[in-house]
């Protein structure tokens, strides 16, 4: 066999094979997590794996990182018309759950509590077991007008239940909050909303480039540095749950903050109720992940 010929056995890059033993192994691990979330009341959809490109570029409005696989007809028969759609791979599970909402609100019951376990695709460079195709095992819980703060509680149980079953070893569901980190870069003179942005962009770099950096970079968008140290202190401190609710009761910021306070107490007072263990979550002010779209916990 020649040498072109075994490189097209292979598949592309970023595109897994699974074998035997792996693909046991995931079908286990997949039966444990639908079972948990059926159990917890949420009930499957399933969406195509193909989506029209302004809904997926729709996120975010319009500006989005990921880079997105688009979709094209090989082998058009000949002399047919070309008929082709703009077509793309969809990228996560959330964008799609969001147009089946948007598409079917009179025909469902809210709060509509659904889970998908399915591929999404991201046009990313494969690296240190990051993959172009992967799996996406989502629940969420989407409400009408407004939804009790209890569903972000039962989610770090069903998640804390999942991972216990699974065996996966010691670890942590960190918490965070929107409104409450929104206030702290307030409290610091980050008023705009362009500002706003930027900073949570850099906070959420902490763990990637240090609080060195993080600090450098809020002081440029505008923040006096004393304000700055004392926001990464108190971000980056090691404390109890009650220790950093507590420390965040003590500060009077604006409303928008104490509206956070409260949310996130609530969410732990009812993560307690459902019986996941203290060392199984914490309160983790630093989290900025996704807080451009994000609005609450």
């Amino acid at each position: 066999m020649t040498s072109i010929a075994k490189q097209l056995l292979i598949p592309p890059s970023g595109f897994p094979d699974l074998g035997p033993g792996e693909a046991i192994a995931l079908n286990k691990m997949v039966d444990v997590i639908r079972r948990h979330y059926e159990l917890a009341g949420f009930v499957p959809i399933e969406t195509p794996l193909v989506e029209r490109p302004e809904i997926l570029f729709a996120k975010r409005e319009g500006e989005i990182k990921t880079q997105v696989d688009g979709l094209r007809l090989m082998n058009p028969a000949p002399g047919a018309k070309d008929d082709s759609k703009d077509l793309a791979l969809r990228f996560d599970q959330t964008v799609p759950l969001a147009r089946f909402v948007a598409g079917n609100l009179g025909n469902l019951s809210f709060p509509f509590r659904r889970y998908v376990i399915g591929p999404v695709f991201r046009g990313e460079r494969p690296k240190d077991g990051r993959y172009r195709q992967f799996i996406q095992a989502d629940i969420d819980a989407i409400g009408d007008g407004d939804l009790d703060l209890l569903n972000d509680a039962e989610m770090v149980s069903v998640i804390a239940g999942i991972f216990t079953e699974l065996a996966i070893g010691d670890f942590t569901i960190r918490i965070g909050n929107r409104k409450i980190l929104l206030g702290l870069l307030r409290s610091i003179g980050l008023r705009s909303d362009e500002a706003v942005t930027k900073a949570l962009s850099a906070v959420d770099r902490i763990e990637k480039v240090g609080f060195t950096n993080v600090q450098e970079s809020l002081i440029t968008l505008g923040a006096s540095e004393n304000a700055v140290h004392d926001l990464l202190r108190l971000i980056g401190a090691e404390r109890s749950t009650d220790d950093t609710l507590a420390e965040l009761r003590a500060r009077d910021f604006d409303a928008v903050f104490k509206e956070g306070v409260q949310e996130i107490s609530s969410v732990v007072e009812a993560i307690r109720q459902l019986g996941v263990p203290e060392n199984r979550f914490c309160v983790d002010i630093s989290i900025a992940r996704g807080f451009d779209y994000y609005t609450g916990t």
